[in-house]
């Protein structure tokens, strides 16, 4: 199993692994932006310059920060 927590610190959104569930929190507020599902086996997140991942047996997402 991968990295269950992914903080991105220039926009203050926190990725967290729950399971199959993956909700993502906007940190300057708080609050609940949105819920991914990662249904079967959540692999890891993980970042590519500009570019989050999140990956697993069936899902990829991905998170985008424009500077």
């Amino acid at each position: 199993m991968g990295q269950g927590v992914l903080v991105v610190p220039v926009t203050q959104v926190l990725f967290v692994r729950e399971g199959e569930r993956v909700p993502v929190y906007d940190l300057t507020v708080p609050a609940r932006l949105r819920e991914d599902h990662a249904e079967m086996s959540f692999w890891q997140f993980a970042r590519h310059q500009d570019v989050f991942v999140m990956s697993a047996e069936f899902v990829i997402a991905l998170h985008l920060h424009a500077a």
